[in-house]
């Protein structure tokens, strides 16, 4: 008995040395799973964030996926049954899309399927953002604020330069600061008076903050440039809250181009400064030359979110309100789109002062030719402001010439 006790236990010990360890379990490499590339891409996030209701009027709805997409030949995106599909673009795993819409709008942005794909082909699901655009801040009617009480000692005053500001082609500024502005409340009034101004004189009003940026007043109307009459004048702006609140905390900056200022009235009832300077129209100001300038020449076939034409804000610093800039093309294939775009974050579309779009250029027929555009204020301060992206596909730019003032 004891024998077979030995050799079960001696057996027993062999079993066990010659048993080998198990390697331990790795995780496998999903990227390569037939099952995962095989998922269509999933939204992660977007901007703005459904449901919110404080979304601005203007800017760009971004839908970032799980991976990197592209857009199908046939897209169906739009933003309250309005259909835009021309004015979409790629970056990486984000889609974007441009807007301008009213304040208050409740916004339904919908991405159909099929309109965006990964690598391999799958198409995402039909997706539904909801949102709404911010409502407009209306001036408080409370006259128990600091910012609309009526202070009973503040009358007229002069802010005084010691030496007067030439501007030039904007090539010099003067900053106020916060201090002169002291005692001035809503519904007073500032006045900057200039002399010397020539045709095309433009006046910069800007906040002491970076980036540059226009005062605004409580209906976001800015006064980053403004068209000012030739000759010896002044601009008078009504200050409302959101100006005073401004112009107090951040100080005043004016520029421009093209005129000399002198100094600048604050006043309660009316402005007692207007007989300083006469108002009168110089009898030669000159005209401002304007000459073509080739400010990019090269071939560049379009592609949405992958090929694009940028020109520098520097290009268009010597531009007036009135320029004209061409955009020359070829080999237009079908299907072939153009859209401007602001180079600020986002690429948001180029809007002009009455709010249209140039997201979507509407082409000569001709497979060769030119989209002329004259620039307004509003365009001229954005492309000051940021520069210009001109996209699209199945089109290439053979070059842009811009009218420039002459030097």
């Amino acid at each position: 008995m004891k024998r077979v006790i030995m050799l079960l236990c001696l057996g027993l010990a062999i079993a066990a040395c010659g048993k080998k360890d198990e390697p331990t379990p790795t995780p496998t490499d999903q990227s390569k799973d037939p099952a995962v590339t095989a998922q269509p891409p999933k939204v992660v996030s977007t901007v703005p964030a459904s449901g919110a209701t404080d979304a601005p009027a203007q800017g760009e709805i971004v839908i970032t996926y799980d991976k990197d997409i592209s857009l199908a030949s046939k897209t169906t995106i739009s933003i309250n049954s309005v259909y835009y599909d021309d004015a979409v673009f790629v970056q990486g795993k984000a889609l974007h899309i441009p807007y301008s819409l009213a304040s208050g709008t409740p916004v339904a942005v919908k991405v159909a399927k099929p309109s965006v794909k990964d690598a391999d082909g799958n198409y995402a699901d039909d997706f539904t953002l909801n949102f709404t655009i911010a409502e407009k801040v209306e001036p408080s009617e409370d006259a128990s604020g600091d910012a609309s009480e009526e202070p009973s000692d503040f009358d007229y005053k002069i802010i005084t330069f010691e030496e007067e500001l030439v501007v030039g082609n904007w090539s010099a500024n003067k900053y106020i600061e916060p201090e002169e502005f002291d005692g001035i409340y809503p519904g007073c009034g500032m006045s900057i008076y200039y002399k010397d101004a020539s045709v095309g004189a433009q006046m910069c009003l800007d906040t002491n903050s970076e980036p540059w940026r226009g005062i605004e007043d409580n209906e976001g109307n800015s006064y980053h440039i403004v068209n000012i009459p030739d000759g010896n004048s002044h601009l008078t702006i009504d200050l409302d809250q959101t100006l005073v609140a401004t112009l107090k905390e951040t100080g005043l900056i004016i520029g421009g181009q093209f005129f000399t200022a002198c100094f600048i009235t604050l006043f309660s009832e009316e402005d007692p400064g207007e007989d300083i300077v006469e108002e009168e129209v110089s009898e030669d100001p000159g005209e401002i030359e304007l000459e073509d300038v080739t400010v990019y020449n090269e071939d560049k076939a379009l592609a949405w979110g992958a090929a694009w034409v940028y020109l520098e804000p520097s290009i268009f610093s010597k531009c007036v309100v009135g320029s004209k800039m061409s955009i020359f093309f070829k080999g237009r294939g079908e299907g072939s789109e153009m859209g401007l775009f602001s180079a600020a974050s986002g690429w948001p579309a180029l809007l002009d002062g009455n709010g249209t779009s140039y997201s979507a250029l509407e082409l000569p027929e001709e497979e060769e030719g030119s989209y002329v555009l004259e620039l307004d204020q509003t365009m001229f301060t954005t492309l000051k402001g940021a520069g210009l992206v001109i996209g699209g596909k199945e089109i290439t730019v053979d070059h842009v010439v811009v009218s420039q003032k002459k030097n």
